[in-house]
């Protein structure tokens, strides 16, 4: 037997003697100072509907027993041992503010034991605790949760706290960060509280966690479309009033307010039903014909809303208290048959008796009361269970997780169990023996993420006659995993499992791989239908702490995973592209045609649908945001562009008549310059702008129309001026120019050439403005064509190169990663 074996036997022996029940100290009056410290190394969740902090964390206790002291000189100069924790006295420290169903939250763990009676011990734990959620300023909040530890039983007198090492904070120095949450601080405050009972003071210490959310999620399926639909909604003004597409968009979004406040209103009934229901009286006859009968079977969920086809047989069953006269009344079978079986409930004031809807004889009686319905309502509490479970299993997929059925192969060489075969008859060379009755290493998965205390099922150890056991448990990992969904549903995954001795130093114990393989096991791998294996390497690592000069070795296994985006193709991909093709076809609509708002509105909400599901088949917590839910968002932008700029175009197409003219320079950029660069100038429908048409029956058309003569004969009117030179006029001419009609009648033919004169004039007015109103509409609709023509052309070309730049660095990453690989290989 090793020095270190007696040791172990003679303290725990002594101690048994003593008794692990009481505080470890001579005097009574003694107090027992436990130090109490908290590395957070992983926030799992917050699940902010009950308000519960998820933490992965090692507790640190530090204490001192006067009854483990021993002197090193007599066992071999053994300064340490590991004893398990269940032999000797530990403090009943607890969390106060648990929010966990789990009877137990920390892992078995040995003590580490020094000669001089000190005790640490530091257990795994995933802590639960309660944490009032503040959400006034979603997704932008910061949430400040507290744990708190103390003495359950204990007052101050008797045991007393203090931090660990005297660090009043919490220990970061292994945290993992959080994809979800960013940590901004982790303060410790120590309390001394006074309850009116007792003059004694309890102690506690009280841990706070600052976190902030990270938002970049929510920007894309939150702020983003909200920003969207604001900005929309303030575009419903522009339009004129004679326009149908006002009244389209205004009704598209009154009715999606109407169905908002409708669904929250039967949330809100749904909510109150599911969690009050137990209060309330039973549900109507009537009420429960019409939903699980004839609304479940309309909307095929009978058969989950009804338990079972025995149950149905019996929906109409009475639960009558014979005492009642209102009950007698419902009897309407002399012999009816009931069953007196009763599940007893604290409120239950008088016996009820529950009576069966067909009739028999009343002598069937005691055969049914003695008859058990116990094996009925197992099968449908196994039914009940078996649905619940199954709907937490898939759960998980949601979360950054990872779930892995596994065999570990453990072997290890144990002096104390050899045996000369020769000395047993039949030769035996192996044995069987349970776990539990020989010492094992306490190899632990460190990057756990399981709430079960226990992951290895019970398996027998195969022991040789030479001292070498064999140990493979069947296992079912839950580790933590860093997601990257940039690629998403084309991406890669990199997982690890981190396996190392939780107590034991590598001079003491040291960990290799199974049969010199360095790298998973995959000979009885069963192909998953979602990922894809494509690497299982393993690597040794070996790791120094500040507080030790002891190398702490672990064994690494990675897994490389590749998602397998058949089913994402066709509830994802496929509907983008359609959708992606009928967001072009938007730009293609007439500005008046009022299908355009329409169709844009709908191409919206179909790209907003689309989001959502991608964030349902997405994790939150994730350090990016998938490339497709960002062309998603380029989509809902690009639509909300298009309808902006129908918004603009109608504006102009209504109004345009009622504006001047289009500015030369804009008419000749836009329609001549750009509409002939994109051979779009005939489509416009707009020629050169022509020589304008001179009224000369006002000074200002008589001023003009001199600066514009530049000949004698020119002709301005159907009157021919007689010859004759211009006085004051910008040409040199030799005749004059007559301003008036050559007829110089008199009488009444004079006045009536007159009137034509007058009555020719205002036609020709009105037929010169109204020919000005059409140019100038068809200019202004022209430009708003080539406006939205050019910025589609321009926003898509821009998408088109930068998705291709982006490929093109994704394969030189790819290649990178690959000469990387090439390179650790050679080495």
């Amino acid at each position: 037997m090793s020095e270190e074996k007696r040791l172990i036997k003679k303290v725990l022996g002594d101690y048994k003697e003593v008794g692990k029940v009481g505080r470890p100290v001579f005097n009574t009056s003694e107090t027992v100072r436990v130090s109490y410290g908290l590395a957070l190394i992983q926030i799992l969740d917050l699940d902010e509907k009950n308000q519960v902090l998820t933490t992965n964390v090692w507790s640190r206790y530090s204490w001192t027993d006067v009854l483990l002291k021993w002197n090193p000189e007599e066992y071999g100069n053994v300064k340490q041992i590991r004893v398990p924790v269940e032999n000797i006295w530990t403090p009943d420290i607890v969390l106060y503010n648990y929010a966990d169903t789990r009877l137990k939250e920390q892992r078995d763990a040995l003590a580490v034991v020094s000669y001089l009676g000190e005790v640490m011990w530091i257990p795994p734990s995933i802590f639960k605790s309660t944490c009032p959620i503040d959400i006034t300023h979603f997704p932008f909040d910061i949430q400040n949760c507290t744990l708190k530890f103390g003495s359950w039983t204990y007052d101050g007198w008797k045991l007393d706290l203090k931090f660990y090492n005297d660090i009043e904070e919490v220990d970061q120095r292994d945290y993992i960060k959080s994809n979800e949450w960013r940590l901004l601080e982790a303060p410790a405050i120590k309390h001394t509280k006074y309850y009116p009972c007792c003059n004694e003071p309890y102690p506690d210490l009280t841990f706070i966690i600052r976190v902030k959310r990270i938002a970049a999620f929510y920007n894309y399926i939150l702020i983003l479309p909200c920003v969207l639909l604001s900005s929309l909604t303030l575009v419903i003004f522009w339009l004129p009033p004679e326009s149908p597409a006002k009244m389209i968009l205004g009704a598209y979004f009154c009715l999606n307010m109407v169905l908002i406040t409708l669904s929250t209103f039967l949330s809100v009934i749904v909510i109150n039903l599911y969690f009050r229901g137990d209060k309330k009286s039973r549900v109507p006859r009537w009420l429960k014909k019409f939903m699980v009968d004839y609304l479940g079977r309309m909307l095929c969920m009978r058969g989950e809303l009804i338990q079972s086809e025995e149950q149905s047989k019996h929906d109409f069953a009475i639960h009558l208290d014979p005492g009642k006269k209102s009950d007698k009344k419902r009897i309407r079978c002399p012999e009816l048959k009931y069953n007196k079986f009763q599940v007893p409930h604290p409120d239950q004031s008088k016996e009820t008796t529950t009576l069966r809807g067909n009739c028999s004889t009343r002598q069937a009686h005691n055969n049914l009361a003695q008859t058990t319905i116990i094996e009925n309502d197992v099968k449908e509490i196994k039914r009940i269970l078996k649905s619940y479970m199954s709907r937490v299993h898939d759960k998980d997929a949601q979360t950054k997780v990872i779930k892995e059925w596994r065999i570990v192969a453990l072997s290890w060489h144990d002096n104390f169990l050899k045996w000369d075969p020769a000395d047993y008859i039949g030769n035996i060379k192996k044995v069987r023996v349970p776990v539990d009755t020989i010492w094992t290493p306490d190899i632990v998965l460190y990057n756990y993420a399981d709430e079960r205390l226990k992951e290895h099922r019970d398996a027998y150890a195969i022991v040789n006659h030479d001292g070498n056991i064999m140990w493979i448990p069947r296992g079912i990992f839950k580790s933590t995993c860093s997601i990257d969904i940039r690629y998403f549903p084309f991406d890669i995954q990199e997982c690890r499992m981190k396996f190392g001795s939780w107590t034991y130093d590598g001079f003491k114990l040291n960990i290799d791989f199974y049969e010199g393989l360095e790298a998973v096991d995959i000979t009885e791998y069963v192909a998953s239908n979602e990922w894809i294996l494509l690497a299982h390497p393993a690597v040794k690592n070996v790791k120094y702490y500040p507080c030790c000069a002891e190398p702490y070795p672990d064994l690494t296994f990675a897994f490389k995973l590749k998602r397998s985006a058949a089913f994402y193709n066709y509830i994802l991909i496929l509907p983008c592209v359609l959708l992606s093709l009928l967001t072009l076809v938007v730009f293609w609509l007439p500005p008046e045609s009022s299908a355009k708002m329409i169709l844009g509105m709908n191409i919206f909400v179909a790209f907003f649908l689309l989001l959502r599901i991608l964030a349902d088949c997405t994790p939150p917590a994730s350090h990016s945001i998938p490339l497709i839910g960002a062309y998603f968002c380029l989509n809902l932008v690009l639509i909300t562009l298009s309808t902006f700029l129908s918004v603009i175009i109608i504006n102009l197409y209504f109004r345009s008549d009622k504006r001047n003219r289009v500015p030369l320079w804009l008419r000749k950029f836009l329609v001549e310059f750009i509409g002939g660069f994109l051979c779009l100038k005939g489509e416009l429908g707009l020629g050169k702008r022509g020589e304008q048409m001179i009224i000369i029956d006002s000074p200002d058309g008589r001023q003009k129309l001199k600066k514009r003569i530049k000949c004698p004969e020119m002709k301005y009117n159907k009157f021919q001026p007689p010859p004759g030179a211009c006085d004051n006029n910008k040409g040199t001419c030799n005749g004059n120019i007559a301003m008036e009609s050559p007829i110089h009648q008199k009488g009444a033919l004079e006045n009536e050439v007159k009137e034509i004169r007058r009555a020719l004039r205002a036609f020709n007015n009105k037929l010169y403005e109204k020919d000005v109103t059409t140019k100038i509409s068809k200019e202004w609709r022209a430009v708003a064509l080539d406006i939205i023509i050019q910025v589609n052309k321009r926003i898509y070309e821009k998408d088109r190169k930068g998705r291709k730049r982006e490929r093109e660095r994704e394969r030189e990453r790819e290649r990178e990663r690959e000469r990387e690989r090439e390179k650790k290989e050679r080495e």
